[in-house]
């Protein structure tokens, strides 16, 4: 019996009561613009927590079975968000999980509500400059930037944050994505 409830997050008994540690249940959704660190952050955080980690981009990719990129030709923006929100409803039952999101989920929907709801978010917040010299050194293609010239990434940043900062600013925990460090968000999160 008592292996059972451990199992469901009681984990220790307090004046002959059953305590619930909701750490044991947590999930984390990093958050934020492209190009923030969610990714690498999430990773690290992940393996601190002693969490399993889960890059959103890679969940639908493999779910779907084609790119981003490719998802976004074939079906456009509109579509896209539906597939992706489909994918946050179902990373939400996940537990002890890192969920490094895909930049736009937060914002569409009721992704942030939703997040928020089920588990702690995390805001990697980055300036419009820092993410645009860590996009332009990014290998990764990005179906948004990709028409875009070197000149026009600047604004199209500055244009996207704007939109979606009102979405992004709703999370749990804000942190600087340069100088927060995956051990810092640990500590944060088992406050």
């Amino acid at each position: 019996m008592f292996q059972i409830l451990i199992s469901q997050g009681f984990t220790d008994i307090q004046d002959g009561h059953l305590k619930f540690n909701y750490f044991y249940n947590m999930i984390v959704f990093l958050i934020g613009f492209m190009g923030c660190g969610k990714s690498k952050k999430g990773r690290k955080l992940a393996s601190l927590l002693g969490f399993r980690y889960i890059d959103m981009d890679e969940y639908i990719e493999t779910n779907q079975g084609q790119t981003i990129t490719q998802l976004f030709e074939r079906l456009g923006e509109e579509q896209f968000r539906k597939i992706e929100h489909e994918a946050l409803l179902s990373l939400c039952k996940n537990q002890q999980t890192v969920i490094a999101t895909g930049g736009g989920a937060p914002c569409y929907f009721d992704g942030i509500e939703r997040m928020n709801l089920v588990g702690k978010t995390v805001y990697l917040k980055g300036n419009a400059e820092f993410l645009r010299e860590r996009l332009l050194l990014s290998k990764k293609v990005r179906p948004l930037l990709q028409i875009l010239s070197t000149d026009e990434l600047l604004p199209f940043i500055k244009q996207k944050l704007s939109e979606r900062e009102p979405y992004y600013n709703k999370a749990q925990i804000v942190v600087d994505a340069l100088s927060c460090k995956s051990k810092d968000i640990a500590a944060m999160l088992k406050e």
